[in-house]
């Protein structure tokens, strides 16, 4: 039996980029960037745009595209453009299989 992650990092580079690593999944998304808001308040404040690479990301479940939708609400509540780098194959086939890769503009 494969092991589940318990949890997912985030770190910022220098550029301002929010970079993803681990799986996001029913079993880390609870835990996942736990100071978002307030990133996307800071992006509102300089009017700049959220970045958020997910080069590092392993896996993702259903759990995980709920999360990817839900930061993109947030984002558009508070008129903060929000850019999705390197997604996962896995998390494009589930938005296209649940029909919301529109709604997260994805190719």
């Amino acid at each position: 039996m494969a092991e589940q992650s318990n949890a997912i990092e985030v770190t910022t580079s220098n550029s301002g980029a929010f970079y993803l690593k681990g799986d996001l999944n029913r079993d880390t998304v609870m835990k996942c960037w736990p100071q978002q808001q307030s990133d996307i308040q800071t992006c509102k404040t300089n009017a700049s745009i959220l970045q958020v690479d997910f080069a590092g990301v392993n896996q993702v479940d259903t759990a995980g595209l709920a999360w990817v939708m839900r930061l993109s609400k947030n984002c558009k509540s508070e008129n903060v453009p929000l850019e999705l780098l390197n997604l996962p194959e896995g998390l494009i086939k589930l938005a296209n299989l649940s029909n919301v890769s529109t709604i997260l503009s994805i190719q």
